[in-house]
C-alpha cells in the first residue's frame, strides 16, 4: 500500500512539472514598452543631447510591426519622472496600426528631470504577471536624475527575483551614450533575465528573441543514437543569423552526455546526445514509474557578435524514459 501511495505521488508531480513546462511554452506573450520621452530625447533639456525622437518613434514602428503573433498583448507606457499615459492592444493589424498612430500622435513639451526607478517599479508590480511571458523593453537616452541613481539599482536588482518567478525578460536599451553609466551597467550584467543594449546609429530595436524547447522526451531504446531535435519558437517576423551558434550541454549524470555548439535550421535546434551505457545497462538502472529528468542548458557562444539575439529560455528538461518491454507468455496445454 505504501508503494502504491509513492508511485501515485510521483506520477502526480510528474504530471504537475510537465503541465507547467507546457504552459510556459505556450502561453502567449505580453511586450512592454517602457519608453523615455523627456525632452532630451528631442535635443532639449539642461544639456546638450542630440534629437532622436522621430528616429525612436520610427523603431518602435518597426518592432510593433514585426509582431505576427495576433494574440501578443502590447503596451506602451511612455513616461518622464512617473508613466504619463497606458496604452494597451493586441497584436491584430488594426490593434497596431491603433497603437503606432498613438505613440506618432503622443506630444508632451514638459520639462523635467529622469526617473527611470518609479516606472520600472510601477511595470513591476503592476504589469509584470505569470499569465503571459512577459518582455519589458526599456528605452532611454539619459540616467536616472530626478532621484539617486541607487534607487534605479535598487529596482534592477530586484528584477530577477520577480522575473524568475513570473516568467519575464528584460532589455535594457540605452538609446544614446549619455545613457550609458558604468556602475549601471555592471548591475545590468550582473542581473539575470535583463540584457543591456547599447543602440547604435540605426536605432535598430527590432530584437531577435528566441524560445527554445523547455521539455523533451528521450527513449532509451526507440530514440537511440537519434539527435534531440528541439523546436525554437519566436513571435516575430525576423530572421535568424545563419552564423548564429548556441553551446549546449547537460549538468553531470551517470546516463547521458550532451556538450556541443549547435546551429538553429528550420526552426530546429539539432543536438546530438551520447548514451554512457548500453541499453542493456541503462533499462536496469533508470527507473520505470517515473521518467528521469535531466537538465539541458543554452548559451549564446558568441553573445557579443549577435547583441540583439536573446534567449528567452537558457535550458530544457529532457526526460529519459524507460519503458519495461514487453514480453508474450506461451502457455501449452497439457
Amino acid at each position: 500500500m505504501k508503494l502504491r501511495i509513492i508511485y501515485l505521488f510521483c506520477c502526480a508531480y510528474l504530471m504537475v512539472t510537465v503541465s507547467l513546462a507546457q504552459q510556459s511554452r505556450f502561453k502567449n506573450e505580453r511586450r512592454i514598452y517602457l519608453w523615455d520621452v523627456t525632452l532630451s530625447m528631442k535635443g532639449g533639456g539642461s544639456q546638450p543631447t542630440p534629437n532622436i525622437y522621430d528616429k525612436v518613434v520610427d523603431a518602435l514602428e518597426k518592432d510593433i510591426n514585426s509582431i505576427n503573433d495576433e494574440q501578443t498583448e502590447i503596451l506602451v507606457l511612455p513616461f518622464q519622472t512617473s508613466i504619463l499615459d497606458y496604452w494597451k492592444t493586441l497584436a491584430t493589424s488594426t490593434g497596431k496600426k491603433s497603437l503606432i498612430d498613438k505613440i506618432k500622435d503622443f506630444n508632451n513639451n514638459n520639462l523635467t528631470k529622469t526617473n527611470i526607478a518609479l516606472p520600472m517599479e510601477k511595470v513591476m508590480t503592476t504589469w509584470i504577471k505569470p499569465d503571459k511571458r512577459n518582455v519589458l523593453i526599456l528605452l532611454t537616452d539619459g540616467i536616472q536624475n530626478a532621484t539617486p541613481k541607487q534607487e534605479l539599482i535598487e529596482q534592477i536588482q530586484k528584477w530577477c527575483r520577480i522575473a524568475e518567478k513570473n516568467d519575464a525578460h528584460a532589455f535594457y536599451v540605452m538609446l544614446t551614450q549619455f545613457a550609458q553609466d558604468e556602475e549601471l551597467i555592471k548591475v545590468i550584467d550582473e542581473t539575470c533575465r535583463m540584457s543591456k543594449i547599447v543602440i547604435d546609429d540605426d536605432f535598430d530595436i527590432n530584437f531577435v528573441e528566441l524560445l527554445p524547447q523547455s521539455n523533451y522526451k528521450y527513449n532509451i531504446k526507440d530514440d537511440a543514437g537519434k539527435k534531440l531535435s528541439l523546436q525554437i519558437e519566436y513571435k516575430k517576423n525576423i530572421k535568424i543569423p545563419e552564423d548564429l551558434e548556441v553551446l549546449c550541454y547537460c549538468e553531470p549524470n551517470p546516463y547521458v552526455d550532451i556538450n556541443q555548439t549547435a546551429t538553429i535550421k528550420n526552426n530546429l535546434l539539432e543536438i546530438a546526445m551520447k548514451q554512457k551505457q548500453c541499453y542493456d545497462s541503462l533499462k536496469v538502472r533508470l527507473p520505470q514509474n517515473v521518467n528521469e529528468q535531466i537538465m539541458v542548458h543554452f548559451e549564446m557562444k558568441e553573445p557579443e557578435k549577435h547583441p540583439k539575439v536573446q534567449l528567452l529560455n537558457d535550458e530544457c528538461t529532457l526526460e529519459l524514459i524507460n519503458k519495461p518491454e514487453k514480453t508474450l507468455k506461451v502457455y501449452v496445454k497439457d
